[in-house]
Parts: structure tokens; sequence; C-alpha cells
């Protein structure tokens, strides 16, 4: 579905409203699922462009949709298995489907310069859990577990893997082939994979000292008169819902009083500075509609990825409303295309755009184009065409 996607927008190549040529992608985050090491290597082998081979263990398909599971609360395309997908919902037997979906392929590539945002699903296990040695351990290993431990309260599943991981894998379980390319990646190790791009024109937009420091949150100058902020809302400490970190919020203040003349400080007094104008895009993976996580735990496993205390929508909101020019906050995370007008309650800036994209990993297999289009009368209109 990516390589489709990624074959499309490549085929469009120009802007439906004005025919302008598109200039770059911004992937909002989760571009893996489970922080995996081979999963980055494929999501980097499909932008890049080149082999990709999404199999691991043995070779072939060995998940729970096998028919070899026979686990009836998963669909098993190949036939032999009556699951509740066939009963209840008439879905049909697709023979050949699972060995079809691991074989190998040659990805084009993205044809033009490509960026990126960090996910709860790229640094986080499942999107919800922290790196941890025993998460790691089970990853690469050979079992997996089918359900909770004896006496285990499945409402309590989560915390219990949280704070006492090898307890829930003293459940009942089965063998799967062993991989060690199932190594779980740490923020730092996320934006390194990214400097293994072979792709041109190279994409990501990670810089040199995002790699020194472990951080994932950067600036984008190159489309005048746009400055582009992209951030990183993914918790630490784990939970699917975003927040931002005090020394990132502080350097997002920065950032924006850089590409503005004047701002508004925390009492509501204007501040001129001197600065040249630009209009501002930023961009996460969680919105401020998600932007939610109260979680103030640190990961205990990289240090660098940790930023507290954490900030959650209001004051996020709060800081952007103080800049002008601020115009659209682009991100992902919730699955869905929406539109939401944030305008300003104290009434000083014109207030922003909120545009959440959809997923490619659900159909319908989804993507917008965005185009900003200046008047000559100074006017502004976004474009957004799925």
């Amino acid at each position: 579905a990516f390589e489709k996607t990624i074959r499309t927008v490549n085929r469009i190549g120009r802007s439906p409203v004005t025919g302008v040529p598109l200039e770059f992608a911004m992937c909002t985050g989760d571009n893996i699922d489970n922080d995996h090491r081979n999963e980055m290597r494929w999501f980097m082998a499909l932008m890049d462009g080149g082999p990709v081979h999404s199999d691991s263990g043995s070779p072939g398909y060995e998940g729970v949709q096998s028919a070899a599971w026979g686990d009836p609360e998963y669909w098993h395309p190949d036939p032999g298995v009556d699951d509740k997908y066939k009963q209840q919902w008439g879905f049909p037997e697709y023979p050949g489907l699972l060995d079809r979906a691991v074989a190998p392929f040659t990805a084009r590539g993205v044809a033009f310069p490509w960026y990126s945002c960090n996910g709860n699903h790229d640094t986080l296990m499942q999107g919800n859990a922290p790196q941890n040695p025993t998460f790691e351990t089970i990853a690469q290993g050979p079992f997996k577990t089918t359900g909770p431990p004896p006496g285990g309260n499945p409402c309590d599943h989560f915390d219990t893997l949280i704070d006492n991981p090898d307890a829930v894998f003293a459940g009942p379980g089965r063998p799967v082939p062993a991989d060690p390319a199932r190594a779980v990646i740490s923020r730092k190790e996320y934006v390194e994979e990214h400097f293994r791009t072979t792709g041109r024109p190279v994409g990501h937009g990670f810089t040199r000292q995002n790699l020194e420091e472990g951080t994932a949150y950067y600036v984008n100058d190159r489309q005048a008169p746009f400055r582009q902020i992209i951030l990183d809302t993914t918790n630490p400490g784990g939970y699917s819902e975003g927040s931002i970190g005090a020394q990132q919020l502080a350097w997002l203040e920065e950032r924006l009083i850089e590409v503005h003349a004047h701002y508004f400080d925390e009492s509501g007094s204007r501040v001129p500075t001197g600065n040249r104008n630009r209009l501002v895009i930023l961009y996460s993976h969680h919105g401020l509609g998600s932007l939610n996580n109260p979680s103030q735990a640190p990961d205990p496993f990289a240090p660098e990825a940790n930023d507290l205390p954490r900030y959650t929508a209001s004051t996020v909101e709060a800081l952007v409303h103080r800049f002008p020019n601020v115009i659209l906050w682009v991100n992902g995370h919730t699955h869905e295309n929406a539109i939401v007008p944030r305008p300003d309650p104290d009434g000083r800036t014109n207030g922003f755009w909120d545009v959440t994209t959809a997923a490619i990993c659900e159909w319908p297999c989804q993507a917008r184009l965005l185009e900003i289009v200046w008047h000559a009368n100074d006017l502004i209109s976004i474009f957004g065409t799925i």
C-alpha cells in the first residue's frame, strides 16, 4: 500500500489546483509499527527505492493469520480455518495472499525531497511501551505469548506490561522463528537509520545536531517564504498519545521568534523583534486533539530522549497563538482526514488551521496534497486534495 501510494504521488507530480510541481513529501510519523530495526530498513527502502523484502524469521508468512495458527479470532485467507470473519461477515478465502504479502519487490522511491516526523510507533514498542530489555528479548526471540498469565486480569494487562513485563509472558504461548533483525531501536537510533539513506534526492530532514543529541525535532527553511517546524510529540515515558517536553517547547518559541517581526508575550503585550516575517507551518505526529499524554515518566534506557517536564495541548496551543505568522499545523496519528479551525481565543492573531491526514495502512489508502497560494491582495488560501 505504501509503495502504491508513492508511485501514485510520483505520477501525479503536480498540484491539481495550480499545476505547480510538488516540492516535497512529509511523513507525519508511524512510519513503522513496532519500533524494530528491520521495519525501519523496509521504510527507508520504500522511500529511497530499491529491493524490499518485508519478511521476518523463516522464509514465508508465519503470523497469526496463517492456517497453522488456526485461531478463529483472525481472518485466515487460506482455506481450512472456519474463523469468525468468514462466519459472521462473509470474508472470502484468498489462497496465496499471505505468501504474496511477504514476497520481495523493487520500490520506485520518492521522486522529490521528503521529510519525516517521529511517531509513537516509531520509537515505542507497539506505539505504547518504552524500550525495555525484556521486550527486546521477546521481540527477537523464539516465543510468542498468546494469552495473559494464570490469574492475570486482562484489564490490567498494559499496566503490568509497563511495571512488570516478565510476568505478562509467563502465560501460554507458542514457538516462533527468532530474528535478531527485530532489535528494538531507541530514538537516537531511529534518527541514525535515516542517515543510511541512499535515495536521490536525499530525504528525511533530520540534522547532524539531531544525530548527536538524539532529538527528533528540526526546522526546514528551504521553501521560501515559509519556515517549517517539525516537532517530536512522542512521549518517551510511554502510552500512545503525545506531549512536548520543556526543552523542545523553549526551542519552539525561539524558532518562532526568529521569523516574526513581532509577537505577543505571555502577558499579551506586543513585542517587536526586528526580524523578518515568514509564514510558519508546523508538522507533528500528534495534533492538538491527541496531545494529551499526562505521563511524566522518563525512559530509563534512553536518557537522551527524556525532556521533562512534559506539556500537553493547552500549553502548546497557547504558545502558538502568540505568533501571528503560524497558518497551518499538519499532523497524523488518528488515522482520519480532518480539518479544524484553531482561532486565537484572545483575538490577537488570526489563528491557524489544524489539518490531520489519514493512514496509508488502512482502507481506503489515502494521502493528502496540500498547497498554499498567496494571492495578490495578501489573501492566503490553503488547498487540501485527498
